[in-house]
C-alpha cells in the first residue's frame, strides 16, 4: 500500500496487515502505480549518460519485479 497526494506524488510502498492478513491493492491502483513508474523512467532516463542507460534500465526493471 502507498499513499497518494494529488495525482503525481506517492509514498514508498509499505506492508499493511489487517487481522493478520495483507491488505491488497485494487487492479486499478496497481495499474496506476506501474504507469507512474514508467513515466518516472521516461522523465529521468533522459538525464543519464548513454553508457549508464542499459544498466540503469536493467536495475529499474528488476525493481519493478520486486
Amino acid at each position: 500500500m502507498s499513499l497518494r497526494q494529488f495525482s503525481q506524488l506517492q509514498t514508498n510502498l509499505v506492508n499493511v496487515l489487517l487481522n493478520d492478513r495483507p491488505v491488497r491493492a485494487s487492479t486499478q491502483s496497481v495499474l496506476w502505480s506501474l504507469e507512474s513508474k514508467e513515466r518516472l523512467w521516461e522523465n529521468r532516463s533522459k538525464y543519464l549518460a548513454d553508457a549508464e542507460k542499459e544498466a540503469a534500465r536493467q536495475a529499474y526493471d528488476q525493481a519493478l519485479i520486486i
